[in-house]
């Protein structure tokens, strides 16, 4: 849950700055193969988190989320 409020923390402020490109990168593997819907969210209370990040997703033209490694 940490993890998914660090992402959606982070898409808020681009959007407080008016980013209209986004790219994310994030090093927890989860979070990043959920959002793009490559892997199902199978944990209930990961799935308001989810939710809320593809919601702010709207607010630009282009979001990209991406895995780096440790």
């Amino acid at each position: 849950m940490v993890e998914y409020e660090a992402c959606a923390q982070a898409v808020q402020a681009a959007i407080d700055f008016n980013v209209k490109l986004l790219k994310v990168y994030r090093d927890l593997a989860l979070v990043i193969h959920q959002l793009r819907g490559e892997w199902e969210t199978r944990d209930h209370k990961l799935i308001p988190y989810q939710a809320y990040i593809k919601e702010l997703a709207s607010f630009f033209d282009e979001i990209s989320f991406h895995h780096v490694p440790q």
